[in-house]
């Protein structure tokens, strides 16, 4: 298909144009399509229209910023090459063969568009299912792209709208039905979403995007499962077998894993000739390798064989191998279904594809019979003896085959009796009406209708003497009255029909519906319509009318020579003076809610842009940047001054529009106003991006200056919120980047001074001691969260040193210290504190006789979380410079007393210390933030629609980002490997075992009482997740696989049953002893802990214990690394995971796994630490083939997050377990015996 050659010209510009950048987004319905595609000079996207035929022939097209009067631009060119490009055949015809049509139109059937059917889970991915059809759908996205992909096609998709393309593809039959609620099943999946799903799969097979089509197939049954696979979605699709057979014709269409062997016709084409004596068109054969069938096992659906792994091939296929024969309609069936494949030349004859008009000669015979006689160009061109009519082509005599239009299908008499005349033309009147000298008139020869239309556009019917009959060749037919040369009148004189009479008037207002419901009786009222196109172009004008307000105008353009003086609109209807009413083409009338002026309410505006305005940029082409929607946003400093303990600066946000000042926003935030259209464009104020600047206040703003006031605090939350540029004037950048250095790298402008500190620190450590001096100079707080055994406890005596000796420097009074830390490591931090802090006076705040007057002459003030939650409210009282919260993971939990106690501690600056700052979700490191830097993170609800959910239901990157930013200068955390290379290398292997016979009879057993149950409870989406009865069952299952004696609560009578992990657990025991290691075990069960050491006991092995209730901890901690006859540390895995040093231990035993990788890492890292000489070997113990193996995959898929969600400079996805976790997990649980 050529270029129409009125775009001829534009042919290479507009291929340079589709070049350089290809349609943005492109939608098409039918024939009506809208592309939309740049415009070079401007930089500017804009939507252009085209009405294409089904056989690509342009018929209408308008672009929104050319002159379309001689409808030529580079736009429409390159939109047109776009649409046809690629085979000639337009892209709505390709779409309407394609598999993506075929399977989507199957998935139509199954699920229509019934809410009941369809889920959306929080990651908009898709679900539906239909039990009555064994229809089962599942869409999840990969991208943002994918998600968003969801939001328009389900989520937020528009109902069917006047002014959209599937809307004017309609025909004014189907828009009434419509309007009346009544739609075909064809029209059901036009207008829906599953017809808008189909169309995105299409276009991005048509752009060459990757993609994948895979068939599921299953031994002895025919595949109904397809898979497909794109870069930024991917959907599964289950049906009926026996709907199989509707989608394998268009197998042809895609690259699949299945194909459709179809012998090829058009290979029959290059020899292809046409008898046109005998009207015979010959396709010939030629032989080529036999069809798989018969020699394959196959299986039949409908017209087709399906053999398994290699595809489907028509069960006809033999009978095909022959010479051809097609004759009669059948050749115009044939040519239709090729078209597209053939050039100008076919069968030996010239192939013309643009569409023909089919012509008539008409006349009487001399028996008055009516003779038509079809034509193509000239008289009697389809009477030579060769020419042929099939269907709607023809074939002229030597001249060729040419394509006729639809108007030419209509299928007339050849000769209309003289006694059937009056009923033909009863039948034909728009026929005749085109037929020169064959024209039905309305009223009788006497009296004919007229009418007027006055300046008000009043219409108003009257009636005049036409002319006396008297010379011209007359004959009655019936009613009529046939005059020579003029056409039929009315017989007998009789008024028009009673709604077109004389006297009939009408009022503007009432014209358009008035011309729509009698449009057919009007056609008959000579010169009442007109061909005449008056207007060439619509659209709407969209601008501020006030800060607050929008204002809509539509506008026409007319024709060329033609004035508004001459000129009626009525809605869809124009009344040109002189010439007659034109009823506008689709693509030229505006929706009916906005023909008029409109304005729009503040209250309204966003409503109105965020739903309304997608659907009509087909009439609002273009409009003020200030009222578009940014897709990108950057903020930049241009101006940055510090003064004194604060910062002034001047941020703007900039866009593709333009930039606005972040003290414009501010100042509309504080007026209460929902929007801005600024320069930069449409800033919708009521968006969580911006609802962080409430905490800001008024008195921050200096407008004289265009600039806000900051705190440190401030700054570093304006800084990660909009992720800040330095954008200054060149003569101020040097000063500005040194303030901004001296924000950024967290170096105190003072060095801390450590005599006070009797250790010698590593340089990591002094990076963290300048770090937390940094902080506290600036009245600041933060979180340690370096990996366990860096020496958090080091760092923090070091800022502890710096502190007293600035206040000493300062000739200030002592400063006042609170630590607190769980029991376990009370002791721990005393005799640290004596040792290498001996000049500090050390106050243990614990036990029942202690008192707080007792602190007096006292410098650190060292309490447990436990005696802190008893005596808030007295050691609030105290005024503290700083807080240590050891292990401040203990108060993750905002609503415990702990919690609240921390928070209620009046001191200077607050540190907590954390090896694993994130443990299970998000809210756990906002309520650590609520005590180290309380109102520093937004509230609670914003926190969680903000970061919590975007971050674990839907991974939003760019929701990492500003969080890692948020917390990154209040967070230092260093792993290991990066700062301590002299440490000895650490391997873990995870060992498997299995379980014994009767182990496995037992867990079959447990699991068969309530896993179905479970799983039912689980999938019905109505109700909570019983995630009790989940974790008991689990519970039950995880005591089988350690040992039988634990779930039947036996430990005494261990040596009665057998289990594959105890005997695992005994060999490792054995070969590290033997080696003259000692051994650290964790367990999470006393029962397990029991059993070892009545074991231990009976071998005569030395062992130590630690348990939630062991009262002489460091004894036990102590014995082990002293006693070199203590071989065995036991320990519960909360117990015995905090704060102690197990260094002389080198191997470590996980017998039993925690749902927590930080859980484990901690109590590893008691024995990997600083201090430890000798290399650590761990072991986590997994029962292969049980539900353990699912809880080892979740653990090293959790333990990806902590290792790197605190400032390792990524933050990598977390979550909770949903609905698929929990159920996966139980699924995996069943084991056959």
């Amino acid at each position: 298909m050529s270029l129409p050659e009125i775009l001829k010209p534009f042919k290479e510009e507009a291929k340079k144009l589709l070049a350089l950048s290809p349609p943005k987004d492109a939608e098409f319905a039918q024939g009506a399509y809208q592309v939309e595609i740049l415009d070079p000079p401007t930089g500017q996207l804009i939507w252009t229209f085209l009405q294409v035929d089904d056989l690509g022939f342009l018929h209408d097209s308008f672009c929104p910023i050319c002159d379309s009067e001689e409808e030529k631009c580079v736009h429409i060119a390159a939109s047109y090459l776009w649409i046809i490009g690629r085979s000639g055949e337009p892209l709505h015809m390709l779409y309407l063969h394609s598999f993506w049509r075929a399977l989507f139109q199957l998935a139509e059937d199954c699920f229509h568009e019934d809410p009941d059917l369809f889920i959306i889970s929080p990651k908009n991915e898709l679900k539906a299912k239909n039990e009555s059809s064994s229809c089962r759908f599942y869409f999840q996205p990969l991208s943002d792209e994918g998600k968003k992909l969801i939001e328009e096609v389900f989520k937020n998709r528009a109902s069917l709208q006047e002014g959209s393309l599937s809307y004017l593809s309609l025909t004014e039959e189907e828009r009434l039905l419509w309007q009346e609620g009544k739609i075909n099943e064809k029209q059901r999946f036009e207008f829906s979403f599953w017809n808008d799903f189909g169309k995105r799969c299409f276009l991005e097979q048509i752009e060459n995007n990757k993609y994948e089509v895979l068939f599921v197939e299953r031994q002895n049954e025919l595949p109904h499962q397809i898979e497909a696979i794109f870069q930024s979605f991917r959907f599964r699709f289950e049906f009926p077998m026996e709907k199989l057979s509707s989608i394998i014709p268009s197998l042809k269409t895609v690259s699949a894993s299945l194909q459709v062997f179809i012998e090829e016709e058009e290979e029959r084409l290059i020899h292809a000739w046409y008898d046109e004596k005998e009207g015979v068109l010959h396709l010939p054969y030629k032989a080529k390798e036999e069809n798989k069938i018969g020699k394959n096992e196959s299986f039949v659906i409908g017209d087709f064989a399906y053999i398994p792994n290699v595809g489907f091939f028509p069960r006809s296929f033999k009978s095909e191998n022959k010479d051809k024969r097609i004759h009669g309609e059948s050749i115009g069936q044939f040519l239709d279904e090729y078209l597209f494949k053939l050039g100008k030349e076919f069968g030996g004859f010239p192939l013309d594809k643009k569409p023909v008009h089919l012509k008539y000669d008409l006349k009487f015979d001399d028996k008055w019979n009516l003779d038509l006689e079809p034509y193509l160009f000239e008289m009697k061109d389809l009477l030579l003896p060769f020419s042929q009519l099939f269907g709607d082509w023809a074939f002229i005599q030597t001249k060729g085959f040419f394509k006729l239009d639809k108007k030419s299908l209509e299928k007339l008499p050849k000769k209309v009796p003289e006694e059937e005349i009056s009923a033909f033309i009863t039948k034909y009147k728009s026929f005749l009406n085109e037929m020169p000298g064959f024209h039905i008139f309305v009223s009788s020869l006497e009296e004919m209708l007229a009418y007027s239309v006055d300046k008000s556009g009043r219409l108003t019917f009257g009636a005049k003497l036409h002319f006396h009959a008297g010379t011209l060749k007359t004959k009655e037919f019936g009613n009529y009255l046939y005059i020579e040369g003029q056409g039929f009148y009315q017989k007998k004189p009789q008024t028009a029909p009673l709604s077109i009479r004389p006297g009939l008037s009408l009022a503007k207002e009432q014209v358009p519906l008035f011309i729509k419901e009698r449009r057919e009786e009007l056609k008959l009222i000579p010169h009442f319509f007109t061909q005449f196109p008056p207007i060439i172009k619509s659209w709407m004008e969209l601008k501020i009318e006030t800060p607050e307000t929008l204002e809509l105008k539509p506008h026409f353009e007319l024709a060329k020579d033609l004035t508004w003086q001459q000129v009626i609109l009525y809605d869809d209807v124009v009344y040109v003076r002189d010439k007659g009413f034109y009823e506008l083409p689709p693509h030229l009338r505006l929706p009916e809610s906005y023909k008029q002026d409109l304005k729009i309410p503040k209250e309204k505006v966003l409503s109105f842009l965020q739903n309304e305005l997608a659907g009509l940029k087909r009439v609002i082409p273009y409009y003020d940047d200030r009222i578009k929607k940014p897709s990108l946003i950057k903020a930049f400093i241009k101006q940055i001054t510090k003064e004194g303990s604060q910062y002034g600066l001047s941020i703007y946000y900039q866009t593709e529009y333009g930039e606005v000042a972040l003290r414009e926003i501010l100042e509309a935030l504080f007026q209460k106003k929902d929007f801005i259209f600024s320069n930069a464009g449409l800033i919708n104020l009521k968006e969580i991006n911006y609802r962080w600047l409430k905490s800001l206040k008024k008195k921050q703003i200096d407008p004289k200056k265009n600039r806000i006031l900051l705190s440190p605090l401030d700054f570093y939350k304006v800084d990660a919120f909009l992720d800040l540029e330095l954008k200054v004037d060149p003569k101020d950048l040097k000063k500005s980047q040194e303030i901004l250095d001296e924000l950024r790298s967290f170096r105190p402008h003072l060095m801390p001074n450590l005599s006070e500190l009797k250790s010698q620190l590593r340089p990591y450590q002094e990076t963290g001691v300048f770090w937390l001096f940094f902080l506290y100079l600036h009245g600041l707080s933060g979180l340690l969260c370096d990996d366990m055994g860096l020496g958090k406890t080091h760092q923090s005596m070091g800022l502890i040193s710096a502190i007293f000796s600035l206040n000493n420097e300062n000739s200030k009074p002592k400063p006042k210290i609170l630590i607190v830390c769980p029991t376990s490591v009370m002791y721990h931090w005393r005799e640290k504190l004596n040792e290498f802090m001996p000049l500090i006076k050390v106050f243990s705040y614990h036990g029942q006789k202690r008192a707080l007057k007792d602190f007096e002459g006292h410098d650190i003030f060292l309490t447990t979380y436990g005696i802190l939650r008893s005596d808030a409210k007295e050691i609030s009282k105290i005024a503290f410079d700083l807080l240590i919260c050891d292990e401040i993971q203990i108060a993750k939990n905002s609503i415990s007393r702990v919690h609240q106690a921390l928070i209620s501690i009046n001191a200077f600056m607050r540190v907590g210390l954390t090896g694993t700052p994130i443990e299970n979700n998000l809210s756990e490191l906002r309520a650590l933030f609520e005590i180290v830097l309380p109102g520093y993170m937004p509230p609670e609800k914003e926190y969680k629609e903000y970061f919590q959910k975007a971050i674990e239901k839907e991974n939003d990157d760019n929701r990492k980002k500003t969080l890692r930013r948020l917390i990154h200068p209040f967070v230092l955390r260093r792993i290991k490997k990066e700062v301590l290379e002299d440490l000895p290398e650490k391997t873990e292997e995870v060992s498997h075992c299995d379980l014994t016979d009767k182990q496995l009879v037992l867990y079959n057993e447990v699991l068969s009482k309530s896993r179905e149950k479970i799983l039912h409870e689980i999938d019905n989406y109505s109700k909570p997740v019983p995630l009790v009865h989940i974790f008991a069952l689990l519970t039950h299952l995880k005591q089988i696989c350690d040992h039988p004696a634990v779930f039947l609560k036996k430990p005494f009578l261990y040596n009665e049953f057998e289990s594959g992990k105890w005997n695992l657990f005994i060999e490792l025991l054995s070969e590290a002893l033997e080696s003259g290691q000692k051994v650290v075990v964790f367990s999470q069960y006393l029962a397990m802990l029991d059993i070892m050491e009545l074991y231990l006991q009976e071998k005569g092995i030395g062992f130590a214990s630690l348990r939630g209730a062991t009262l002489q901890r460091g004894r036990e901690v102590s014995r082990f690394n002293k006693d070199p006859e203590c071989k065995v540390f036991l320990a519960s895995l909360l117990a015995g995971g905090l704060g102690i040093d197990l260094t002389a231990g080198s191997i470590v035993i996980h017998y039993d796994r925690w749902w927590n990788a930080a859980k484990e890492n901690q109590a590893t890292d008691r024995v990997h630490r600083y201090g430890q000489t000798r290399g650590v070997q761990v072991f986590k113990l997994v029962t292969k083939n049980t539900f353990e193996e699912r809880i080892d995959a979740i653990i090293k898929k959790k333990a990806a997050l902590l290792s790197e969600v605190i400032i390792q400079e990524d933050f990598r996805f977390m979550k909770e377990f949903d609905r698929s976790d929990l159920k996966a997990l139980l699924e995996f649980a069943s084991i056959d015996p």
